[in-house]
């Protein structure tokens, strides 16, 4: 809790035998000593408060005195016509109360004079214009604080301030109710939380993370997508790869029908790519045994070709014993395909 003291301070007091309890002590050794220790005495213990009391007993200890058997009797000083503070029921001068009881100010390192307004918490003091907020210099008499490190006090809005997180962007705090972006762990201010290419506001809307820079949508698509072998434009989303060049999945299509053949089975003819059913049709060269087209799929992927004809390697066989004749000798007798034998018996 903090507490604000006045000191009471009189001037011309009424008790004419009102004074200041200077203090000595009877003679040890020569006179001339006692003369330098008695002013030492009063420098030390003037007033007879706390504080000079102290500081006397402590110079008793060090010249060897008995503290406890050791009586000294008040040098008094008058205080008529003059102020004087009364502290723990002894009359103490001004002067001699500034210098040995008045505490120190935390903020200006001075003594809270007797006719300053003392404030203190804690065990701190402050002279009542020295209590401000470090940060704004608020004065913060009857108002709420913080006291920090090094002893420092704080208004409450620059206690917030100071311990809000900071923008990631503009590296201000963010208060309460301030739109913002949150981003593993990191904040931002919601018009802070700008493209890095195009410095437009993301905010709330879609973006791509590229180690410590973030892009919108567009930006991204253009500098880090890969680029569609056939309309060379970027693949943002899905896609597909044919010998490790990307395509949209709706440019990857049959030339003949165009249908897409992603999933699908499909053969390439110099660039060009069919499905299975548009290439028996329009590209696949007929069998010269089941006059079927020769596509490459299922049964008889192998093909069999003789001057300008192709065969499905189990249709390559022997016009009269119908025996295969894939990588034999043949004997071709008026158009037709026998084995090396069958000629023989015509």
């Amino acid at each position: 809790m903090l507490l604000l003291n006045s000191h009471s301070t009189v001037s011309d007091p009424a008790d004419p035998q009102g004074s200041c309890g200077g203090i000595t002590v009877p003679a040890q050794g020569g006179a001339e000593s006692s003369r330098a220790e008695g002013s030492l005495i009063l420098a030390l213990g003037a007033s007879g408060c706390e504080k000079g009391i102290q500081l006397l007993r402590a110079w008793q200890l060090h010249r060897g005195h008995d503290v406890g058997a050791l009586r000294l009797p008040l040098l008094p000083r008058p205080l008529q016509g003059k102020k004087y503070v009364q502290k723990e029921g002894r009359h103490c001068c001004v002067k001699c109360f500034e210098k040995f009881c008045a505490n120190t100010c935390m903020e200006c390192k001075k003594p809270i004079g007797a006719d300053s307004k003392e404030l203190h918490f804690k065990n701190r003091y402050w002279h009542d214009n020295c209590f401000r907020c470090f940060k704004c210099y608020t004065s913060l008499v009857n108002e709420p604080f913080m006291l920090r490190e090094n002893n420092k006090v704080w208004c409450s809005n620059c206690t917030a301030a100071e311990d809000a997180p900071r923008c990631k962007g503009c590296f201000k705090p963010i208060i309460a109710g301030d739109q913002n972006v949150e981003y593993k762990k990191m904040v931002w201010h919601k018009d802070c939380f700008t493209c890095s290419q195009c410095k437009q506001v993301i905010g709330s809307g879609s973006f791509f993370p590229k180690g410590d820079e973030f892009y919108c949508v567009s930006c991204h698509e253009h500098k880090f997508a890969k680029t569609c072998a056939k309309c060379k434009n970027p693949i943002t989303s899905g896609g597909l790869t044919y010998q490790e060049q990307p395509w949209h999945s709706e440019c990857f299509i049959c030339s003949n029908c165009k249908k897409q053949l992603g999933g699908k089975r499909f053969t390439a003819v110099e660039d060009q790519f069919y499905c299975v059913e548009c290439y028996k049709e329009c590209v696949a060269k007929k069998c010269a045994g089941c006059k079927n087209p020769i596509t490459g799929f299922g049964r008889g992927t192998s093909v069999v070709n003789y001057e300008d004809e192709s065969w499905h390697d189990y249709c390559f066989k022997c016009t009269k014993c119908a025996r295969g004749l894939a990588n034999k000798r043949f004997v071709r007798h008026n158009g037709k395909i026998y084995c090396a034998e069958c000629p023989k018996r015509l």
